[in-house]
């Protein structure tokens, strides 16, 4: 998921801008369209970045109130290879992982993990979820996709 819509980062440092009303207000309806495809990640991962820290908690406030948000350092990075192999040593008693980040890394993790440029520049507060035939985070580079659901806060 990319982070929702910001203030312009004229005035502050990149990493302190804040979420604005009308990002808060569509973060929360793709969170609700997560909810209605029955998306409920057992972890959620956030860049230290304000953004996107506030982006997460608006989905798990919706989506998984217990979970704690665990913040990933390389989400503020460009870097989609260090992030794959965050996630390939994941631990498999986690099924479902979000993950809020900003672009270019968000498009271009979903365009290596997928194995397909098809889902494009993401939008603020737009995901991506894909589905894996896998039983081990290990194998996720590898896997065949079973599912895939682009949900964005710019279409009904």
């Amino acid at each position: 998921m990319r982070h929702a819509l910001t203030e312009n980062g004229w005035q502050k440092p990149d990493a302190d801008r804040c979420i604005l009303p009308d990002g808060e207000a569509q973060t929360a309806n793709v969170a609700l369209k997560m909810a209605a495809a029955g998306i409920a990640p057992d972890a959620v991962w956030a860049s230290p970045a304000q953004r996107a820290m506030q982006t997460a908690e608006i989905v798990a406030r919706q989506l998984c109130p217990n979970v704690e948000i665990e913040i990933v350092r390389p989400l503020y990075g460009d870097d989609e290879y260090q992030v794959t192999d965050l996630i390939e040593i994941c631990p498999d008693t986690i099924n479902s992982l979000l993950i809020v980040g900003h672009n270019p890394l968000v498009s271009r993790l979903v365009s290596r993990l997928s194995g397909s440029d098809g889902f494009g520049w993401f939008a603020t507060s737009e995901v991506v979820w894909l589905e894996f035939d896998t039983e081990s985070w290990a194998n996720i580079a590898k896997a065949p996709i079973t599912g895939r659901i682009k949900i964005s806060p710019l279409r009904n």
